[in-house]
């Protein structure tokens, strides 16, 4: 800066060497601007690079978020993709605005468009799909073939056009050096003759410098910018493997028709095995396979492979202890362009104490089934026939007792009831036995025997029937249970002095509908999505009147479906409700299907039960109808039917000696009815040699004596 104050010796240097000076300026004048051209070049080349490795940073970025949200389901990680991708777009627009003087790398940005475009339609795909419980098809996604090749695509053309750029400015550098040096020997050659001119290459020398210092400083900026970006591809790498860590999921991936899987450290630490001590290989897998799932879990891979089943299965492994635990694995096939399976990735899960509870809760369940069923049928025999009165005469106060005890008991009952009928959904055990049947004498069998019920709340159950006789496939009694569950709680939800109405209504799709009715205060909105649940009830005090289990409608919805039909509802606050479903209309019954029972008083019967206490209130309730013969033990049975000639036989199925069913053959054989009347479901094959099968709990005194009637008429 000194040199500059001296403006004397400057001017005085200047009037010697005008004529040089002028010739130098004009030569320095264009040295200058290659330099700022070459400067700009050097600015133009990096600001590209910077927005393509953005670009590639940016969709990294992306498909990091959206594999965590598959795993974590936290929905505040994705919630920035949609800026991300508009910062992509943009920095495209960029990268087409600096280089549209150069046609090569516009056809190259024409193909990175079509590849933005491809993995943006990808990235939507997999946030759509990554929703509840449902993340496979985000990781299958981001996990595919298609998102490998286009990443690759993608990062190879990115190269291409910051490899074409750095050829690029390597030219131009080279082009700049060689004006420069020529402009140099100009100013070398006139700076012998002036001071000034060497002052002048000293000033443009020092802007040379200045620039380069600018040019060195851009440099340094963009390689921090790099290091932030690889850092932040660290950090979301980390956060990734700590979150399937922190899940406890194993993850594998085969190369399908190969023997080479990949097992991640979280799937051997699940088998309790060390990095080194399970082999990379498929053969590794099947050595450890349960030899009782074994067939099964191959069947539904080679299923999965070649058809796309679901593949969701649980089976048991060896771990290194010896030990078998039981896993879930889930598994979704990739695909190449002609649909074969290439690539199966998939998790696993330790499902071992899940299946401990469940084990527990199938013992409780037949814990259960047995042990209440039967001592509450007795009590609830035994009450019921103290409260009638038939027994002996009771005071006011005592038949008050006996009412709340039998109310209670039978309570009880259904909650026992409602808990085995909804194990037995849940495990796929519900066997109905449809037949043929008037679904009107149903309908109006299933009033009358809620008309005692209504008359607790004041309240009429009144039936529309169609004009002519509608029949369906159905079981009679499971349609009963479903009848008295609608019935029941529109009785409950009714206001006192109402009625209740049944309306059976046929539809043009060759179904019947069966509507009930109530004029209730509707069902809370809040409520309604999840009144099918189990255990869901409404909370309001004024809106429930008596306690109940949850489970009813729950029930009902399943024994519907299962018999071809579908259970819905229509409600208006404060106006009412009518649940309804519809049920597939059947052949009419001819005449000669109708038989008509003849019966004889005081029928043998032999009732086979190990439980007295039960036995001695069955007595009672059919000492007008038959001579009731008690045997406990199959033995006792056997010896009974060789010496007498029985009417009817009434059969438990559970016995000291063996199970009752051993009894149905020889039987049948002498063609005499049997009634099952046991706390457990026989299976279907005994059916043919019963008329009637009876669940103690669910069995009334009045309906086991109908059944018996009907069965020696």
């Amino acid at each position: 800066m000194k040199i500059f104050t001296q403006r004397k010796f400057i001017n005085t240097m200047l009037l010697i060497a005008l004529f040089v000076l002028a010739a130098t300026g004009i030569i320095a004048y264009r040295q200058i601007q290659r330099l700022i051209e070459a400067n700009a070049w050097v600015v133009h080349t990096y600001q590209v690079i910077k927005k393509t490795d953005q670009i590639l940073l940016s969709l990294t970025d992306v498909e990091s978020k959206i594999l965590y949200y598959s795993i974590s389901n936290n929905k505040l990680t994705i919630q920035d993709i949609p800026n991300i991708l508009e910062v992509v777009n943009k920095d495209f627009i960029s990268i087409q605005l600096l280089t549209r003087d150069n046609p090569n790398q516009q056809r190259n940005l024409v193909k990175l468009q079509f590849l933005i475009k491809d993995k943006s339609e990808l990235i939507h795909q997999a946030i759509n799909n990554s929703s509840g419980s449902d993340t496979k098809t985000s990781i299958a996604l981001m996990t595919s073939q298609k998102n490998i090749n286009l990443n690759q695509q993608i990062s190879q053309l990115i190269d291409t056009i910051v490899d074409a750029e750095l050829i690029l400015l390597e030219n131009r550098t080279v082009y700049s050096r060689l004006n420069s040096e020529k402009s140099n020997v100009a100013i070398i050659i006139t700076g012998i003759l002036s001071e000034l001119l060497f002052l002048l290459s000293i000033i443009l020398l020092n802007y040379y410098l200045n620039k380069k210092d600018k040019i060195e400083l851009k440099q340094i900026e963009t390689e921090r910018e790099l290091i932030k970006t690889n850092y932040k591809l660290q950090e979301n790498e980390e956060r990734y493997n700590l979150a399937i860590k922190g899940s406890k999921t194993g993850l594998w991936d085969w190369i399908v028709g190969t023997d080479q899987v990949f097992y991640s450290s979280d799937f051997k630490n699940l088998l309790g095995y060390e990095e080194n001590d399970f082999p990379h290989l498929f053969s590794s897998f099947e050595n450890i396979l349960h030899p009782d799932d074994h067939d099964r879990v191959l069947s539904l891979v080679a299923a999965h492979l070649k058809d796309d089943v679901p593949y969701i299965i649980e089976y048991r492994l060896k771990r290194k202890s010896g030990e078998y635990h039981w896993y879930q694995a889930i598994g979704q096939a990739m695909r190449n362009e002609d649909g074969l399976a290439v690539r199966m990735s998939g998790t696993l899960l330790d499902i071992n104490e899940r299946k401990l509870v469940e084990k527990m809760k199938n013992e409780f369940i037949s814990v259960v089934s047995h042990e209440l069923r039967t001592p509450l049928t007795s009590i609830h025999g035994a009450i019921a026939l103290l409260a009638s009165g038939e027994i002996t005469a009771l005071s006011s106060d005592a038949s008050q007792l006996l009412d709340i005890a039998k109310t209670n008991c039978e309570r009880l009952i259904r909650l026992v009831n409602d808990m085995l009928d909804i194990e037995k959904i849940e495990s796929g055990n519900t066997k109905l036995s449809l037949v043929k049947c008037e679904l009107n004498k149903i309908i109006e069998e299933a009033a009358d025997a809620n008309q005692a019920y209504g008359s607790q709340f004041s309240v009429k159950i009144k039936v529309i029937n169609s004009r002519s006789p509608i029949c369906v496939n159905i079981d009679h009694d499971k349609l009963l249970q479903v009848l008295a569950n609608l019935i029941s709680n529109a009785v409950k939800f009714s206001p006192a002095h109402d009625e209740v109405k049944i309306m059976i209504e046929e539809q043009n799709n060759n179904m019947v509908r069966v509507s009930i009715t109530d004029k209730g205060n509707g069902i809370p909105v809040e409520f309604q999505k999840s009144i099918f649940n189990k255990f869901s009830q409404a909370d309001s005090s004024s809106s429930r009147k008596q306690a109940g289990t949850g489970l009813g409608l729950n029930i009902s919805k399943s024994i519907i479906e299962k018999m071809n039909g579908s259970l819905n509802f229509i409600t208006e606050i404060n106006k009412g409700t009518t649940f309804y479903f519809d049920l597939p209309v059947g052949e009419k019954i001819k005449k000669n299907e109708i038989q008509q029972h003849l019966g004889k008083s005081k029928a043998l019967i032999l009732y086979v039960e190990d439980d007295t206490d039960l036995a001695k209130i069955i007595s009672t309730v059919l000492r007008n109808d038959g001579n009731l013969v008690s045997v406990t033990t199959l033995k006792d049975a056997r010896k009974e039917l060789k010496a007498h000639s029985y009417d009817l036989v009434i059969l438990d199925i559970l016995l000291p000696d063996g199970s009752g069913v051993e009894l149905l053959s020889s039987i049948g054989k002498r063609n005499i009815p049997v009634i099952i009347f046991t706390a457990y479901e026989i299976p279907n094959e005994y059916l043919h040699y019963t008329n009637q099968v009876l669940i103690k709990s669910k069995t009334s005194n009045q309906e086991l004596l109908n059944a018996v009637r009907e069965a020696i008429a």
